[in-house]
């Protein structure tokens, strides 16, 4: 794994470690009412790659609904340079989900729905702006009350300007991150 995706990976669980130890034990998540912090890192694959040095992470907020359902909200930052090509590329993004636990324990599998856009923008190349829509499948791994690891996949369906061309992002959509229950 490269330097700054490493250093990425790091700074995000610090931050959530941080905020964890002000957290208190008394959240838990997965119960209706509940608020908790995200701290996440996705695109693993496009940053490990050889010729890529950059960072794609994420903080949001996780509202639980009911026992067995939640909603989130991430603001996404990916930063890719490409040394090979010397190309560098900067995407903000926001994105919206529905997370159905099919069980509440310690490991918690579950499913649900995407929806976002990100504002990209590459050198030498125009602006790009994408809305997209995705189907998710991950896990949430309670470590105590009030702290949670979180890994996922996700099959986004992209509508991309200027054409709005449909095409699909296989491959580089798995996340790992920490969710930081409130008390």
């Amino acid at each position: 794994m490269n330097r700054k995706a490493s250093i990425c990976i790091v700074l995000v669980l610090a931050l959530g470690l941080l905020a964890a130890s002000g957290a208190g034990a008394q959240g838990k998540g997965g119960q209706a009412g509940n608020l908790g912090l995200i701290f996440n890192v996705s695109d693993l694959l496009m940053a490990i790659s050889p010729s890529n040095d950059g960072v794609s992470a994420g903080v949001g907020l996780k509202y639980w609904l009911a026992q067995k359902s939640a909603l989130r909200g991430i603001l996404e930052f990916t930063y890719l340079s490409n040394s090979a090509t010397g190309i560098s590329t900067l995407n903000l993004g926001l994105s919206a989900a529905y997370e159905y636990h099919f069980v509440r324990a310690r490991v918690s599998p579950y499913a649900g729905g995407l929806a976002g856009f990100h504002v990209s923008t590459t050198t030498g190349g125009p602006n790009d702006f994408a809305f997209y829509l995705a189907g998710i499948l991950g896990a949430e791994v309670t470590l105590i009350d009030s702290v949670a690891l979180f890994a996922e996949y996700n099959l986004r369906m992209l509508f991309n300007d200027p054409n709005f061309n449909l095409g699909f992002a296989l491959g580089n959509a798995a996340s790992i991150g920490l969710i930081v229950y409130l008390p």
